[in-house]
């Protein structure tokens, strides 16, 4: 008997989309403000925000093919985690620094 999904791979491949549209948005404005600074140390958040909003669209993307075969897990488990561990500690080196500047 085959699983019947419903909408719950659609709704996870929404909230993929919309964190990775919050974390571009966030990116624009630490782009903006590195620009209107000036400071050289200004650009690390920024290129920070670059790569985690790329880490989370391509484990968006990869979650998303998953979701729309109807496999529960991929094959590969380790590329997300490796993924999000990346984006993760991406993260904390971006606060880090913004906590430095300030």
């Amino acid at each position: 008997m085959s699983r019947d999904p419903g909408l719950q791979p659609e709704r996870t491949w929404l909230a993929w989309r919309r964190t990775t549209a919050s974390a571009a948005a966030v990116t624009l404005l630490l782009l903006h403000s590195a620009v209107r600074s000036g400071s050289d140390l200004t650009v690390i958040p920024a290129a920070t925000g670059i790569l985690v909003t790329i880490s989370l669209a391509l484990l968006g993307r990869h979650r998303e093919r998953h979701l729309l075969r109807g496999e529960r897990t991929p094959p590969n488990a380790a590329q997300p985690l490796v993924i999000g561990l990346s984006a993760s500690l991406l993260t904390i080196l971006a606060v880090a620094t913004l906590a430095f500047l300030a």
